[in-house]
């Protein structure tokens, strides 16, 4: 229901907006809007208490004038960051399949208003508990009911264009998936990709993007394999990076050139924060305890962008196991187990090293080893060598089994082989279903 009667209310830390005006201050500092901008945040405003469809934010943001929903995520996001939301949701929420819904707290209305109000609260306050108690009870049920329903399933979609390139989307929500699918779309055609497999997915508060030129298989170069983390932030940042083929992009090709435990495996992905790229390393150390259970200990390492050089910076370990998962699309799980992370550099040390210390994405993967935070994570992708794994924890990363001990690793690679969800390798030794 429309509440034209609310003219000025407080968002988030510090803002004000004032619907009459349709001016946003920061502690009296004014912050400039677009129209669309200006007219979707004093809609939503007006519209406080329930969901505004995502049909009505597009005429409301653009009269007279055709436009696509990748035009609304765009100032859906430019809200955000201009209202500084530590975390997507935190003012602007977005209802699945439905809309957005704001929280706001009023700062001035009508003194009619208010005298209504007042006059009223005694009379309703019993029937609102009553009310209120009834309305939990079934949110809860119907939330418990969708849970139950829903938890165990990825929405997932296969894309392709004209340049050869195949992308992979994972979401857990229907607007999630749109989203990913129309940003690509809007970013990826005017840069000169081609030949690239995609698998792009919403990874908790965070997107996460793995790549790789595709083979005449359908397979990743081993060489080319990189997986990137993000916030909404940098979302703008991500495409453009794909063109680059300088060192910050390269990390797991200089670690093989000075790999010293040949018998290990290697975790590897990278993380972009405020437009700065930085590499994350994991040299493990696999002892298999009994079938389908590990004890791994792993180095991190960080690279000298100056020296190509990677520096130890610290040292985790913990248990895994691999199982089964009805999770689609997903082929297996496997549970994770920290017990320990240690830091072998400090900050000054670092500095020296002339390597930066982790960001806050990066704070807030090593927090699950630092709390033995148990987290599970799925095979999306193999081949010979090589597993792509996600996590909602961590994201995507990459793992090669190049020239590691069979006795110890093989069974990631052969643990239910001819599982293929999305259908991407058709192994001719397998039968078709």
């Amino acid at each position: 229901m429309t509440n034209n009667k609310i003219t000025k209310v407080t968002l988030g830390k510090g803002f004000t907006f004032d619907c009459s005006t349709k001016e946003l201050k920061e502690n009296e500092r004014f912050i400039r809007l677009n129209r669309a901008e200006r007219e979707i945040l004093c809609y939503l405003i007006q519209h406080a208490n329930s969901v505004v469809k995502k049909k009505q934010l597009l005429s409301v943001g653009w009269t007279r004038k055709e436009i696509t929903t990748t035009s609304l995520f765009q100032t859906i996001r430019n809200l955000r960051i201009k209202l500084k939301e530590d975390e997507i949701g935190q003012i602007i929420e977005m209802a699945p399949r439905l809309g957005y819904q704001i929280k706001v707290d009023p700062f001035s209305t009508s003194s009619v208003q208010n005298t209504i109000e007042s006059s009223k609260k005694t009379h309703k306050n019993k029937r609102y508990k009553i009310v209120s108690l009834c309305l939990l009870f079934i949110v809860c049920f119907f939330s418990l009911f969708f849970f139950s329903q829903h938890s165990k399933k990825y929405l997932h979609e296969i894309a392709y264009d004209d340049d050869m390139n195949t992308f992979i989307y994972l979401a857990k929500e229907m607007d999630d998936l749109e989203f990913l699918r129309d940003y690509t779309k809007t970013f990826v055609t005017p840069i000169d990709i081609e030949n690239k497999l995609f698998f792009i997915a919403k990874a908790g508060k965070y997107y996460s993007v793995a790549f790789c030129d595709k083979t005449e298989q359908n397979t990743c170069k081993l060489t080319t394999t990189k997986a990137v983390t993000f916030d909404h932030f940098d979302l703008n940042e991500f495409w453009p990076m794909l063109s680059l083929t300088g060192k910050n992009t390269q990390a797991i090709t200089l670690f093989d050139q000075d790999n010293k435990a040949p018998a290990a495996a290697k975790s590897f992905n990278l993380f972009l924060e405020n437009g700065v790229v930085s590499n994350s390393i994991v040299q493990y150390f696999l002892q298999q305890k009994d079938h389908l259970n590990w004890s791994f200990s792993g180095l991190n390492y960080r690279m000298n962008t100056d020296t190509n050089e990677f520096v130890p910076v610290a040292f985790k370990g913990g248990n895994f196991s691999l199982s089964r998962t009805s999770v689609s699309p997903f082929v297996a799980e496997i549970t994770v187990r920290p017990e320990f992370l240690y830091w072998i550099q400090t900050e000054a040390e670092l500095a020296k090293l002339g390597v930066n210390k982790p960001g806050r994405i990066e704070e807030y993967f090593d927090n699950v080893y630092l709390s033995n935070q148990t987290h599970k994570s799925y095979i999306v992708f193999r081949q010979k060598d090589m597993i792509l794994w996600f996590s909602e924890e961590l994201g995507f990363y990459w793992l090669s089994k190049k020239n590691m001990q069979d006795s110890n690793f093989s069974e990631l690679g052969t643990f239910k082989q001819c599982t293929d969800n999305l259908g991407l390798i058709p192994n001719s030794a397998c039968k078709p279903l």
